[in-house]
């Protein structure tokens, strides 16, 4: 009986969101972040051990493919971790993949957790938004991250202000709904080069991995192809280029 009303109970609130969906897709509801927390209950959570979920058995395949992109790149690289927790990304990544590593995170107790660890080129700072002040980054790795974020478009646009012209985003979001929205907004942002969507059977979860690359403006890739042009001729860049900025 009990798995009978557990059962009705999951179809009515599958049918629920659904329906909640449709409404959104149709413009006759807007997307509202289910998660949005302030910075103390962040630190109150992590304090008792509310998010500890997030490095379980069933969400370590997330973290496989994250890595797998991340192995793409021929060499090491600069990485932010925005919303980094107390390091879970960090700590499965080889070091010879990293070259500077920078999390931030609005949570105080998991920022210094994750500066106890003293991973290689790693640093960890409190902070919800990236900050220009840290630098550029070859990535970017929104991890489970963007349905906190009452301001998603300002988010990534900040992400993009500090991301390198040859520079991907990786990104993973838990199901729900209107998630659809949180994809919609990464693609207009960025380019999309690639997703993949995975399911847990036990935990009754599902999630969308992407990857993002920044969008290279038309005079980004004249100077591109240009300097190419002209390291191959002389080894040096042209002068009108250093004066423009370009």
């Amino acid at each position: 009986m009990k798995k009978m009303i557990a059962r009705a109970t999951r179809l009515i609130r599958s049918g629920q969101r659904l329906v909640h969906e449709a409404a959104i897709r149709l413009g006759l509801a807007g997307y509202r972040a289910p998660f949005i927390e302030v910075t103390g209950d962040w630190d109150d959570g992590y304090a008792v051990g509310e998010h500890d979920h997030y490095g379980s058995l069933c969400e370590r395949p997330r973290y496989a493919v994250l890595y797998g992109y991340l192995g793409a790149r021929d060499r090491p690289v600069s990485i932010l971790d925005v919303g980094c927790g107390v390091g879970l990304f960090r700590r499965g990544l080889p070091d010879e993949r990293v070259d500077r590593f920078v999390g931030i995170d609005p949570a105080s107790v998991a920022v210094l957790e994750a500066r106890k660890q003293a991973w290689a080129r790693s640093e960890f700072h409190i902070g919800a938004v990236p900050d220009p002040g840290l630098g550029k980054f070859d990535v970017i790795v929104l991890n489970e991250v963007m349905y906190y974020s009452a301001d998603v478009d300002d988010l990534l646009r900040r992400c993009d202000a500090v991301l390198n012209n040859n520079g991907w985003v990786l990104s993973s979001v838990t199901r729900h709904t209107g998630d659809f929205v949180l994809h919609r907004k990464l693609d207009e942002h960025f380019t999309p080069l690639d997703a993949v969507v995975m399911t847990s059977r036990t935990a009754y979860a599902k999630w969308r991995l992407a990857l993002h690359a920044k969008r290279v403006t038309a005079a980004a890739t004249v100077k591109t192809v240009f300097c190419a042009m002209c390291s191959a001729l002389s080894g040096e860049p042209p002068t009108t280029l250093v004066v423009l900025g370009l």
